[in-house]
This record gives C-alpha cells, sequence and structure tokens, in this order.
C-alpha cells in the first residue's frame, strides 16, 4: 500500500524507515535511562551491560517486525535485511544518545537571515543519520559485497556510538 503512496521510495527505503519509526518507541524506555543518570543509578549495571540490554530488546522488536512484513509481502533480499539492520542501529543509536544540552544550541543564521539552532538540530539527528546513510550506501549502484560490508560498518558504528 505505501508504494502506491510514494511510489519513487524502493522498497529498502520504506522497510528502513517504517522499521525505525516501529521499533523506537520500544525503546523509549530505555532511552530514559541512558539520559537520566540518577534513574540508572539505580539499576546496578554498567553503561555496555545497559546498551546490550536495548540492542537486544531492539533486534527482537525489529526481527519479530521484519518478519511480519515478509509475511504480507515484501520479498526478502539483502537490501531489505540491510535495512532493517540498520533500522535497529539507529534505533540504538537515537535511545542510546546522552540527553540533549540546551547550553549548546549553536545558534547559526541562514541566508535570509532566520535563526537556526543548528545545535540542538545535531543532537536531534543522532540516530537517524545512519539510517539515511545506510541506506544510501545500501541502494548505492556498486558490488553488493562492498555495500554489504559498509552498511555493516555503519550499523557496527550506530551501536558504538
Amino acid at each position: 500500500m505505501v508504494h502506491l503512496v510514494f511510489p519513487l521510495l524502493s522498497t529498502p527505503w520504506l522497510v528502513g524507515v517504517a522499521g525505525y519509526f516501529a521499533a523506537l518507541p520500544f525503546a523509549a524506555v530505555l532511552a530514559k535511562l541512558h539520559q537520566q543518570t540518577g534513574l540508572r543509578r539505580w539499576l546496578g549495571c554498567t553503561d555496555l551491560e545497559l546498551r546490550l540490554t536495548t540492542a537486544g530488546l531492539v533486534v527482537v522488536v525489529i526481527a519479530i517486525w521484519l518478519t511480519l512484513v515478509i509475511v504480507f509481502g515484501v520479498p526478502a533480499s539483502t537490501q531489505v535485511l540491510l535495512a532493517a539492520l540498520l533500522a535497529a542501529a539507529a534505533v540504538i543509536r537515537t535511545a542510546t544518545r546522552p540527553a540533549i544540552d540546551y547550553s549548546n544550541v549553536g545558534t547559526t543564521v541562514t541566508p535570509d537571515g532566520n535563526l537556526v539552532p543548528f545545535g540542538l538540530v545535531v543532537q536531534l539527528a543522532r540516530g537517524p543519520e545512519v539510517l539515511i546513510i545506510g541506506l544510501l550506501v545500501a541502494n548505492a549502484g556498486f558490488e553488493p559485497g562492498l555495500k554489504t560490508l559498509i552498511c555493516l560498518g555503519i550499523a557496527a558504528f550506530g551501536f558504538a556510538r
């Protein structure tokens, strides 16, 4: 159905973006634990353990979601699987980012005189940039093996910070 509304978007783009938005609510509670050290203190776990827990939850949600998408007729391909992996990495990066620092808004003036808080925009874009750059690489026209390696590297970067 989405191809009827957005006919120019390829299946990996739709799978990646929809997977990101499908898994993001499940990681929202863990994101609060990452951003507020007072809450994390009560858990008694390290940052790595909390990151691995977040990754495990997100991967399970994306796997269930991808299974449903494939059952409903989206053909399984390497690009679709890479899009789902990149969506999981983007959600993990979004959920594990630090709290937004409002003291560094980094205001910039655009050519038409508008003020843009570029520092806040950069902080809010942490996570989706992994998905967008990865999907651009996954849909590029070079060798499939190289695309897969680059996308796996981008996903690893999304997990590692």
